[in-house]
């Protein structure tokens, strides 16, 4: 059997060639990487994308944080939203972002008073209730006050005002939908929501589980 003899530039040549194959699978493996990740980047901006577009005027409040979301826009509370007894208590103050709503202060009542094309909502401090036009109504959670801030149950003023109310429980996130937009949501279905809709003009809230 004879011995084959390589000269030294063809085994440097055959060096060469060897890493510019190793040289062009890395490559390859690093485009593919990129590719992957821009795709699976693109789809969940997409998405986002796409939510924020399906949410139009929706208002959204976490417990605990001082920004809520009104749409794409975000605005600031002046005292972060508050958690207790299942519902999310804001600063009244705040609600003087939504269109046409006035909110004020009566001090003989002690009540916060909001007013909108002829709905008239108080809530009376440390009580467990609301005046709805004059009418006495059942409240989830009394409004009260905290280090001078003014807190009412933000859920309970937007079902009046007409809004699908939706509360996640894991993410202790509220949203509020106009009842007249349609909405196409993403979520699990291991998520637990509570929803809250109007019944009419002069009725209270009803209570379902998705």
């Amino acid at each position: 059997m004879s011995e084959q003899h390589i000269s030294v530039p063809e085994y440097i040549e055959r060096g060469s060639r060897r890493r510019q194959k190793r040289g062009r699978r890395s490559l390859l493996r690093i485009a593919l990487t990129i590719f992957f990740l821009l795709t699976a980047f693109g789809a969940m901006t997409f998405g986002a994308w796409n939510l924020l577009l399906e949410r139009g005027h929706a208002y959204t409040f976490f417990a605990g944080s001082q920004t809520f979301y009104h749409g794409d826009r975000v605005f600031d509370l002046e005292a972060p939203a508050l958690l207790r007894h299942g519902s999310i208590l804001i600063p009244a103050k705040a609600l003087e972002t939504v269109e046409g709503l006035s909110v004020s202060w009566q001090s003989e009542t002690r009540s916060v008073v909001l007013e909108k094309e002829g709905l008239r909502l108080a809530f009376p401090i440390d009580q467990k209730r609301m005046v709805v036009n004059g009418e006495i109504q059942d409240a989830d959670c009394a409004a009260f006050v905290q280090d001078q801030h003014a807190y009412i149950p933000v859920a309970a003023v937007f079902a009046k005002l007409g809004f699908a109310v939706e509360y996640t429980d894991s993410a202790m996130r509220l949203d509020l939908f106009p009842a007249d937009e349609k909405i196409s949501r993403l979520s699990p279905p291991s998520i637990s929501t509570r929803t809250f809709m109007p019944k009419g003009k002069k009725g209270g809230l009803s209570l379902g589980f998705l």
